[in-house]
């Protein structure tokens, strides 16, 4: 008997039309889409707000499960069948982007044949994004983008919030979040805060309610300290984690070094495993999918590495060279949005500004 989770999937992948959402009306088109979850909404929609007056800007969502290939040819039929659409570029974050590039490499297959109604502006936008040799192989790349955490801390009210799965906005985690991912962090945080912190770290763990975090908070003679723990605290684990059981990830206590790597496993197995057809893989290692030949590709790409510290010149550097391998286009060049890291890069206006000033 199939499962209904199995039967929604394939309602899902079996729903070719009205790929496309129109998000708003301005002279300029432009084809978006997201990142990892493949919500447009959670990820477009400062971007959306900041370009609507002079952009029309169209948005395409995908399932988990998804064949990118046949997704992107789909869009690139709908794009060529919407009257409304015209002059156009193409732009996609993170994995969105790579799905973008073979949305690209469709659109020029309708070119060559005389197909394609509309004009494609043969232009990419990579927002923190590229395109790997293979979707294996962009898996692995998490763990090395990824490094774990030694430990968190959050102010005592909003630790009492985030473990009670009250939401915190994204800006109010960049704010008052903080996280440390080596020893000279953590130390150098603590001496800035000494006095005004309260520490469980190892086998200690916070108390399981909020009357004994108060109460550890009048030892040091403070009302609002700073809360830093190095682990997934097992007190209303399924509600603070949810993310983590969904995935199935089992954590529950561990430390987050122990704990990270896990969960990167899991996305990779759950979700970017299941983007088939994501890379340049064609069968034969020695021969990948062909270089996006005659497209201009603008990398856009976050200043802050993952853990949170400026990227050196060498760094950047380093990263203008990645971009241009993984762009496969010769036509290709790097804008670096400073102050912006992966997970708000779509947020800045700086990034709006620079698409309208590269469109």
């Amino acid at each position: 008997m199939i499962k209904l989770l199995d039967l929604l999937k394939e309602i899902a992948q079996k729903d070719t039309q009205h790929l496309l959402t129109k998000q708003s009306s301005g002279g300029k088109t432009l084809i978006l889409i997201p990142g990892s979850g493949g919500n447009a909404a959670d990820d477009f929609s400062s971007l959306i707000k900041t370009l609507s007056k002079s952009f029309s800007i169209y948005t395409a969502n995908f399932p988990n499960v998804v064949d990118v290939r046949k997704y992107a040819s789909q869009i690139a039929n709908e794009i060529n069948n919407d009257p409304n659409i015209n002059d156009f570029a193409v732009g996609g974050y993170s994995i969105g982007g790579a799905m973008a590039w073979h949305l690209c490499r469709e659109l020029q297959k309708l070119q060559s044949e005389k197909k394609l109604k509309k004009q494609f502006k043969n232009k990419l936008f990579f927002i923190d994004s590229g395109i790997p040799n293979s979707t294996a192989e962009f898996a692995k790349g998490l763990d090395k983008e990824n490094p774990p955490r030694i430990a968190v801390a959050w102010p005592l009210d909003v630790f009492k919030r985030v473990r009670a799965g009250s939401p915190v906005s994204d800006s109010e985690a960049e704010e008052k979040g903080k996280k440390f991912f080596n020893s000279s962090e953590l130390n150098t945080f603590k001496q800035k805060n000494e006095g005004n912190y309260l520490e469980y770290i190892g086998s200690n763990f916070p108390p399981s309610t909020d009357s004994g975090l108060d109460v550890d908070a009048k030892k040091i003679n403070q009302d609002n300290p700073w809360v830093i723990e190095d682990k997934f605290d097992k007190t209303n684990f399924k509600v603070r984690f949810s993310n983590m059981v969904k995935i199935g990830a089992d954590v529950m206590g561990k430390t987050f070094k122990e704990g990270d790597p896990i969960i990167i496993q899991k996305v990779q197995e759950k979700d970017t495993l299941n983007k088939k057809g994501l890379g340049r893989e064609t069968g034969d290692p020695l021969k990948p999918l062909p270089p996006l030949s005659g497209v201009k590709v603008i990398s856009i790409a976050a200043g802050l590495s993952k853990d949170g510290k400026q990227k050196s010149s060498e760094d950047r550097e380093n990263q203008i060279k990645a971009d241009k391998a993984a762009s496969t286009s010769k036509d290709s060049n790097t804008i670096f949005i400073d102050d912006t890291d992966h997970q708000n890069i779509v947020k800045s206006p700086a990034l709006a500004k620079a698409i309208a000033d590269t469109f």
